[in-house]
């Protein structure tokens, strides 16, 4: 299906320029979204973030291996520690001492809870990863939301000049009857008083697309020197309105955040595991190699090693980690929660935005139907006005019913855009799909 607008309408919304240098780029809607991804902080950040979990997950998988430590140590003593024997002494402790170690020892019983946090370390990767698809995703779907009122405003503001031009057109006719004797100098004052307020209007409708300019080229990272154009719009597609079943099983199945809510669940439940390690006692098996690099005591062997295993045991905490587990599972509840509650909500976004979809399609032919009358009626006044046999105040109520009806029609054209791109993205699509 599609909706067409009247012909002065059309030649306005195929105009849509944002700058009057000759050579501008044509922007599409793909490529502002491109561009505005490429440009976007907030993605770089994530980014930032998703490659320091990586880093993180390597570091825990690395932390379940052996680990090896070194200790050196050098004494000096006031002086050497000896006992007489026969004609010579023995050394019992000499004046310098110098001796180093190498302990390499493996976590046993700690070892489980190093593999869990791994995997912990695991989950927060997917999720650092699903918040820079979230963070594009929000990015590519604001930018459509700008460029359409961007394309309104261009809209709206060529409209405006048209009022302006016609206004004009208007008021040299009212002076020519003026002079005529056919109106008096009330009715010339009230053409006056109409091509002001359309000359007021189009400066703040001009005021606004400044703004909605100057904040694409932003986002986009146009520089102020480089121009561009928008794409004419001739017509709406009007998009299919899935059924509310399959529309809200698609919502369910591919919301981002949703899946992140039920990664959500599974990292509460490692806390809980993480939590119970503390009952138990922590054993490591260990081998040592020392040397003594000094001169040796007596008895003593320059190289030895030694190895065994070596187990603590915390016993009584006061009852700490009795509240710790506890509030674990208070917050693997709070997830599960969590969880429940943005399926509702994401329930009633696809209801609503579907109620507003319709309801924009509707809107749009109402609007079209509207504007085609009201451009009648304001040809019709025109002409009698003309010709001396209609009022200048029927004229200037015309004029108004017709820019009213112009804009209202181009608001209906623009949610219709924008009703159906927030239903791509109520149901789960990480990149819009472009008209």
């Amino acid at each position: 299906m599609r909706l067409f607008a009247n012909s002065s309408l059309i030649s306005a919304l195929c105009s849509i320029f944002f700058s009057a240098h000759g050579g501008a780029e044509v922007l599409t809607l793909q490529r502002a979204i491109d561009l505005a991804r490429n440009n976007s902080p907030s993605i770089k950040k994530q980014q930032a973030a998703y490659e320091g979990q990586s880093n993180r997950v390597v570091s825990a998988w690395l932390d379940t291996g052996p680990r090896g430590k070194v200790v050196y140590n050098w004494t000096q003593f006031q002086n050497n520690q000896e006992i007489p024997f026969g004609p010579s002494s023995l050394v019992i402790r000499p004046q310098n001492t110098s001796a180093g170690s190498f302990t390499l020892s493996q976590p046993l019983t700690s070892f489980y809870a190093l593999m869990e946090n791994a995997r912990l370390e695991g989950l927060k990767k997917d999720m650092a990863q699903n918040s820079v698809q979230l963070a594009a995703t929000y990015t590519a779907f604001a930018i459509v939301e700008l460029y359409i009122r961007n394309q309104q405003m261009s809209a709206l503001y060529m409209s405006s000049k048209d009022r302006i031009e016609a206004g004009e057109s208007i008021q040299k006719e009212g002076a020519a009857l003026l002079l005529a004797g056919k109106i008096h100098k009330g009715d010339s004052l009230k053409l006056d008083l109409v091509l002001s307020e359309a000359k007021s209007s189009a400066a703040k409708i001009k005021a606004q697309l400044d703004i909605l300019q100057a904040t694409l080229k932003e986002h986009t990272g146009y520089q102020d020197g480089q121009a561009f154009t928008l794409p004419s719009i001739e017509s709406v597609p009007m998009p299919p309105v899935p059924e509310e079943k399959a529309a809200i099983e698609r919502a369910l199945a591919h919301r981002p955040e949703l899946q992140q809510a039920k990664t959500g669940v599974e990292v509460s439940a490692f806390a809980w595991k993480l939590a119970a390690v503390g009952y138990t006692p922590q054993v490591n098996a260990f081998v040592q190699w020392n040397r003594n690099y000094g001169d040796l005591p007596f008895g003593q062997e320059r190289n030895t090693k030694i190895y065994g295993i070596a187990a603590t045991w915390d016993i009584w905490d006061n009852g700490s980690r009795v509240f710790k587990m506890r509030e674990a599972a208070e917050l693997k509840v709070q997830a599960t929660y969590e969880v429940e509650e943005l399926q509702r909500k994401i329930k009633l976004e696809v209801l609503e935005t579907e109620a507003n979809l319709r309801a924009a399609a509707e809107t749009v032919t109402l609007a079209k139907l509207a504007l085609a009358q009201a451009t009648e009626a304001h040809r019709i006044e025109s002409s009698r006005f003309r010709e001396g046999s209609s009022r200048t105040s029927e004229l200037v109520l015309s004029e108004a019913a017709k820019a009213s009806a112009e804009g209202n029609w181009i608001a209906a054209i623009i949610d219709l855009h924008s009703q159906h791109y927030k239903l791509q993205r109520v149901q789960g699509e990480m990149t819009p799909i472009v008209l």
